[in-house]
């Protein structure tokens, strides 16, 4: 299987990254820069793009957008536009499971928009899913706490949904029992 991994946080994909690849995975990653891109050509027909966003709290509903719009799709666009070709790729978006705990008291704006950026990327997933699923591609989000789960937990489920071809369109949640 081969991992592509797209963070825009450095500090916490390193660690993600090197444990995927500690596990025998082929793994590289796209920080904040598409130019790495190219190697999607040479995947195999176990291609799997990772999306990950450990930090998105505190964004306006403008970054969020870029985000999710502009990064994100482009990626999608790419990954999809190679896989298609072999009917065989898999799309994870990992994001945040919460907003931290960040305490907004009574103006709620904020929490509103981070949950407008979870219902972005699992809509996003479930769009892919439903237009590609017939030729071979899938995705599936995943809610993550970063600051509470381990990478090797993250690895862990990032396998299991990697290894079942049945699993798509999906939300899963490794936080620890707290998303609802």
């Amino acid at each position: 299987m081969d991992i592509a991994l797209y963070s825009s946080d450095c500090e916490k994909s390193i660690n993600l990254l090197n444990i995927l690849k500690s596990s025998g995975l082929n793994t590289f990653a796209l920080f904040d820069n598409f130019a790495g891109f190219a190697p999607i050509e040479n995947f195999n027909e176990n291609s799997v793009l990772v999306i990950a966003f450990p930090e998105l709290i505190n964004k306006s509903q403008e970054e969020l957008s870029e985000i999710i719009l502009n990064k994100s799709f482009t990626l999608v666009q790419k990954f999809v536009s190679e896989t298609m070709k072999k009917k065989n790729g898999k799309i994870l978006f990992l994001i945040p499971a919460e907003s931290n705990g960040i305490d907004y008291g009574t103006d709620i704006s904020g929490n509103q928009d981070f949950y407008i950026m979870q219902g972005g990327f699992t809509g996003l997933a479930k769009t892919i899913t439903k237009e590609y699923g017939k030729r071979g591609i899938q995705a599936n989000t995943i809610y993550v706490d970063w600051n509470n789960i381990s990478s090797e937990q993250i690895v862990s489920l990032i396998k299991g949904v990697c290894d079942n071809s049945k699993v798509q369109g999906q939300v899963f949640a490794i936080d620890g029992g707290k998303f609802m």
